[in-house]
């Protein structure tokens, strides 16, 4: 199974990345969403962990362009905001991401869980 963790924090990317290899998972790490867009133009992913905010694009622009491909991973996304700008307006996150990626995207506040939520995703992938 192949992961793709993408954040621009390069200390909960390396957290991230240890954490999926240590429950058996490959990894590709991307530090923006530029990067990213590279990697899954090439690679098939098996889930992908990103952020929402990031220079260069964000989560949701990436989520986005892997909905235009043939194969769509699950995919955990992480923010420390709730809210973010959509058509120059403020949009909350959890029901904007579930109503328009719910088929294969959730997602959760960065909190003192991240590390176990991410954890408990990639889990659920492996069990499926």
């Amino acid at each position: 199974m192949h992961v793709l963790i993408v954040d621009d924090d390069l200390s909960l990317r390396s957290c991230l990345a240890l954490l999926a290899s240590n429950i058996g998972f490959t990894v590709t790490e991307a530090g923006d969403a530029l990067e990213a867009f590279d990697k899954i133009k090439t690679t098939e992913f098996d889930a992908v962990v990103t952020d929402v905010q990031m220079p260069g694009g964000g989560g949701v622009e990436l989520l986005r362009t892997m909905r235009g491909h043939k194969h769509t991973p699950p995919t955990y996304i992480h923010s420390s905001e709730s809210t973010f700008l959509q058509n120059g307006e403020p949009a909350k996150l959890a029901p904007w991401i579930s109503n328009h990626f719910g088929e294969f995207a959730s997602f959760k506040i960065k909190d003192g869980r991240t590390l176990k939520n991410v954890k408990e995703f990639l889990e659920s992938i492996l069990s499926n």
